[in-house]
C-alpha cells in the first residue's frame, strides 16, 4: 500500500556530493535516500519513500566553512538551494508508523535554517493512480524499483548515499531522474508512448 503525502519546504539543500571545487549544486528532485534518512532520524524505523517535487524557486548563497586544522577560514562555496518546494512524498507500508500531517528535517544547511519539511496525508488524485510510460522524476536504488513497481527501458545511473551509521556509509547503484521507465504515473512525466 503507498501512502501519498503533500510535501512543503521553505528552504532546501539537497545537496550533490562533489569533491572539490566552489560551486555545489542542488538536487531538484527528493531523493529516496534523503526521505529513507529523514524518516528514520524522526520515527526511528527505516520506509521505502520517494518523492517528487512540483514545483520550486531556485536561489544560491556563499557559505565560508571553517578549517578545524589551524581555526581558519576556506574559500567560499556558493551553494545552490531550492525555496518555497511544493511536492509530493509516496511512503510504502508507513501506514502504522506515520501520523496524518508531521514535520520532518532533511538535507544540508539545517544551522542556517534551512530542511523543515511538512508532509500532509492525501488521497491519490484522479490520474495518480495506474501504469504509464515516462520518465522517472525521482531517485531511487536499482535494487528497490520492484517496491514501487518500476520497470526500466532506458536507465540513467548514478549514485546514492546511504548511511550506514551516523559516521559511515556507503554509495548505491540508483536510477536517476530522466530515465525511461514503465511504472506508477505519480512518479514519471510524459506519459504514453514517449
Amino acid at each position: 500500500m503507498i501512502a501519498k503525502y503533500r510535501f512543503y519546504a521553505g528552504l532546501l539543500c539537497l545537496g550533490e556530493r562533489v569533491k572539490g571545487g566552489v560551486y555545489r549544486p542542488c538536487a531538484k528532485t527528493i531523493p529516496y535516500s534523503q526521505l529513507r534518512g529523514a524518516l528514520k532520524e524522526q520515527f526511528g524505523v527505516g520506509l521505502h519513500a520517494v518523492g517528487v517535487i512540483d514545483s520550486c524557486e531556485i536561489g544560491h548563497l556563499a557559505i565560508t566553512p571553517k578549517d578545524r586544522s589551524n581555526d581558519g577560514v576556506r574559500l567560499p562555496i556558493r551553494a545552490m538551494f531550492l525555496e518555497e518546494v511544493k511536492g509530493k512524498v509516496f511512503v510504502a507500508d508507513g501506514d502504522e508508523f506515520l501520523p496524518k500531517e508531521f514535520y520532518i528535517n532533511m538535507g544540508g544547511l539545517r544551522s542556517r535554517g534551512f530542511g523543515l519539511c511538512h508532509l500532509k496525508r492525501e488521497d491519490m488524485a484522479d490520474g495518480e493512480e495506474g501504469i504509464d510510460r515516462g520518465w522517472l522524476r525521482t531517485r531511487i536504488p536499482k535494487d528497490l524499483i520492484n517496491i514501487f513497481e518500476i520497470e526500466i527501458i532506458k536507465p540513467r545511473y548514478g549514485y546514492l548515499f546511504e548511511s550506514i551509521d551516523v559516521e559511515t556509509g556507503k554509495y548505491i547503484l540508483s536510477y536517476f531522474e530522466g530515465s525511461k521507465v514503465k511504472g506508477p504515473r505519480f512518479l514519471i512525466k510524459g506519459g504514453g508512448e514517449n
